[in-house]
């Protein structure tokens, strides 16, 4: 793994992990806070607590904090909260060629954080990660990330400063894969896919090719985007995303606000939930699927409906790899019971557990401002969506 050095251009600086000169100060901190002992101590004993923060205050590198504590610490909460997390399409990474993980959006700590683990299992390159300053609802969390090797998307920057925030995230991108010979993942849109439709944001697109050096197709390649798909069998935080898009169903004319601390209840209910079963299915490359006589076709288009040609040509490979679980089908089957699934591909067995579980997922939900029956639909369409995108892929 490349050591981090002072050498990178000062335009990084607000964005950039921690230099390894930078860690132990910061990491001598970290082990002193408050907040961070109190949600280390809902996975772990107070004894591996205290004992995980004492190794914490003695990190020297990045990477010493990647393989000493987030490591340990993943690699704990998947064997936890899951019961598997694979991955699939790892021929397609050619080895170990520094790749840009272009993926959908489920919940916001471990969609990257499985990645990572799933990565140091098969020997490859653990992915720096692009994580959205909006998160940072305490200093101490930016600090985290940032050892961790993350780097920094700035959101809601002026006009003029978001053009040049973008431009220095893409050149670090392309640093990271061109110099540093460092994977990078970034989702395809900002902030999760509530209703599961997982479709790439152009303007993610345009982020990532904003670097000076060159044009905005021959960026992306570049970088070497990979479409990976993510699924999860369970999502501990559908009930909350069920009623935050029930409320934006309710409230067409209105903006959604965040509720104080919304985003850390989100994040702790991700992290301690249960998902069953995870697999990451690493697609074909953006730069084999596009053939000389498509990129002769994108070349011919202009910007603005490049990215959005482009996001097209992610979403179907994306669409096309889901893992399917049974609960899947049942969602869909309910929904669309003119159009269902054989059934060998799930028992009765399977169905009265999902049945089960949407049951016990509405009775989570944090208002009693919508129905039932509201509620058991909205989580049905959320869990048939997938499935809804890939007919569509294939058609």
């Amino acid at each position: 793994m490349t050591t981090h050095s002072a050498t990178q251009p000062y335009e990084y600086d607000s964005i950039r992990p921690y230099l390894d000169e930078e860690v132990p100060a910061v990491a001598a901190r970290l082990a002193d806070q408050p907040e961070l002992r109190h949600l280390l101590s809902a996975l772990l004993s107070e004894e591996e607590t205290t004992a995980l923060l004492q190794q914490l205050g003695r990190v020297k590198s990045v990477r010493e904090f990647k393989e000493q504590i987030s490591y340990p610490l993943v690699l704990r909460l998947a064997k936890e909260t899951t019961f598997s997390v694979s991955l699939s399409g790892a021929s397609r990474l050619g080895g170990n060629q520094p790749t840009t993980f272009v993926t959908n959006h489920r919940d916001i700590i471990l969609d990257s954080a499985f990645l990572n683990l799933v990565m140091r299992e098969r020997d490859y390159l653990m992915p720096r990660i692009a994580i959205g300053d909006n998160l940072f609802g305490r200093p101490w969390i930016e600090s985290v990330v940032k050892l961790n090797d993350s780097f920094v998307v700035r959101r809601s920057l002026p006009i003029r400063q978001m053009l040049l925030a973008a431009q220095a995230l893409s050149a670090f991108i392309d640093q990271s894969i061109q110099q540093d010979r460092q994977s990078v993942w970034i989702a395809q849109r900002e902030g999760r896919a509530k209703d599961n439709s997982d479709q790439t944001q152009p303007s993610v697109l345009k982020m990532i090719a904003s670097s000076q050096s060159s044009d905005p197709l021959t960026q992306l390649q570049r970088v070497n985007v990979a479409p990976t798909t993510i699924s999860y069998e369970y999502d501990p935080c559908d009930i909350l995303k069920a009623c935050e898009l029930l409320w934006r169903k309710h409230h067409p004319n209105e903006q959604y606000v965040k509720a104080a601390e919304e985003d850390l209840v989100n994040m702790k209910t991700g992290l301690l939930g249960y998902k069953g079963r995870v697999h990451f299915a690493v697609g074909t490359r953006l730069n084999e699927l596009i053939t000389s006589e498509l990129e002769a076709e994108l070349r011919a288009l202009p910007k603005q409906q490049l990215y959005p040609r482009l996001a097209s040509i992610i979403d179907k490979e994306l669409h096309s790899n889901y893992r399917f679980y049974p609960i899947n089908y049942i969602a869909y089957d309910l929904l669309h019971p003119d159009k269902a699934h054989p059934k060998e591909l799930y028992s009765a067995a399977d169905k009265e557990k999902a049945l089960r579980y949407f049951e016990e997922q509405i009775a989570k939900a944090p208002t009693d401002a919508y129905s039932t029956d509201e509620l058991r639909t909205q989580l049905l369409q959320m869990y048939a969506q997938p499935i809804c995108n890939a007919h569509l892929a294939k058609s």
